[in-house]
């Protein structure tokens, strides 16, 4: 049989438990609004990547010797094979 001071533990753990669960939502909440933010940096990252490799590419191409094989990257090109 309950007794009554085992019904008031109850209700403080549970009422801490709530206090827990929306500090952790608050935390989620702040995480990922600073995680959400570089998108905009990645963005430039990967067209500057694509563009150095191009870039690189061609200036392979231009100043090889004939026969040897010039580098080929998988970013941007299906050919599946370096």
């Amino acid at each position: 049989m309950l007794r009554w001071s085992d019904v008031i533990a109850g209700e403080a753990r549970n009422e801490e438990l709530r206090r827990e669960a929306a500090h952790e939502q608050w935390v989620r909440s702040v995480i990922t609004e600073t995680t959400q933010r570089p998108r905009f940096y990645h963005s430039i990252a990967f067209r500057l990547g694509g563009w150095l490799t191009s870039t690189g590419q061609r200036i392979q191409q231009r100043y090889s010797t004939l026969g040897e094989p010039t580098f080929t990257s998988k970013i941007g090109s299906n050919q599946g094979a370096c």
